[in-house]
């Protein structure tokens, strides 16, 4: 019996009739393998073993862009029945679409494509909607993270050929002394009022505390995510959240995509399930 479906938060709307069509009938085998209540004997995934997830049902809901330009709705709770699968449609000269993140002031989500365009995210439909001008030269690297800060409005892209940074609304400019990152999350602390932000570290699977100051983001280690070495991997953290959700491919499998839930005290992941096949995760943010 499956677990009682929770309530979607504001920012994905995608539970039409239609839409769940559209995930029966879409072809790939993308069920998520659920992992949890298999700690007690170690965890076997397509060769990795490792620890699993065991306690009470998450409230984080996953949205994952995949290199095809589809967005996943996931339940971190349920993790073997993703909600709903969108193709992304509307982006300029049909632009391959590179990372994804969370604009908390506008409750929805952006994608960034390879020519710096920003765009908004209609959960009900997939359509794009462009918010900026593109940047002179198109990005040329192949891996990207991006997030827009909730204290101060602005987006932040990190890529392996540089880091830009702006509104999301204006053309992204160059971030010449940026921290180096793989990939970053900020949310809404307990509180309410305080921005806590993390990164992630592929060399070395390090989980990253940020500081935002007067030079920008600076990086101070939490700890190992006590993973093997990792390929990618994208962090989501939700307001209010103690633990962040982490999609990640290993270096030894790296078309396997793994859901991870990790510490934000001490950096520590332990798996919630798995994607067997592509295509390939690149990018995740997490709502409660």
């Amino acid at each position: 019996m499956r677990p009682a479906r929770p309530t979607l938060p504001s920012t994905v709307r995608a539970t039409t009739s239609a839409g769940r069509r559209r995930w029966l009938a879409g072809g790939t085998a993308l069920a998520l393998t659920t992992l949890a209540g298999c700690a007690t004997r170690g965890l076997d995934t397509g060769g990795y073993s490792g620890p699993a997830y065991e306690g009470p049902p998450r409230r984080e809901t996953a949205h994952a862009l995949t290199e095809t330009g589809e967005l996943l709705h996931l339940f971190a709770a349920r993790p073997t029945y993703p909600d709903l699968r969108l193709q992304l449609t509307g982006a300029v000269g049909g632009e391959p679409l590179l990372a994804l993140a969370r604009h908390s002031a506008r409750r929805q989500l952006v994608v960034l494509g390879r020519s710096g365009r920003v765009y908004a995210v209609n959960a009900d439909t997939g359509a794009l909607t462009a918010l900026n001008r593109p940047l002179p030269a198109p990005l040329t690297g192949q891996r990207f993270a991006m997030d827009v800060d909730p204290a101060d409005g602005q987006l932040r892209v990190f890529g392996d050929d540089g880091a830009w940074r702006g509104a999301p609304d204006g053309v992204l400019q160059p971030d010449a002394g940026a921290v180096r990152l793989d990939s970053l999350a900020s949310a809404r602390a307990a509180d309410g009022r305080a921005v806590q932000r993390y990164g992630i570290a592929t060399t070395g699977g390090q989980l990253l505390r940020l500081e935002l100051g007067p030079q920008g983001l600076q990086a101070a280690p939490v700890g190992s995510l006590g993973l093997p070495p990792l390929a990618r991997a994208s962090l989501g953290v939700a307001d209010g959240a103690d633990q962040g959700l982490l999609m990640l491919q290993l270096a030894s499998e790296p078309l396997i995509n793994r859901l991870a839930l990790v510490d934000l005290a001490s950096g520590r992941a332990r798996l919630l399930g798995l994607l067997p096949a592509p295509p390939q995760v690149l990018s995740l943010v997490a709502e409660r």
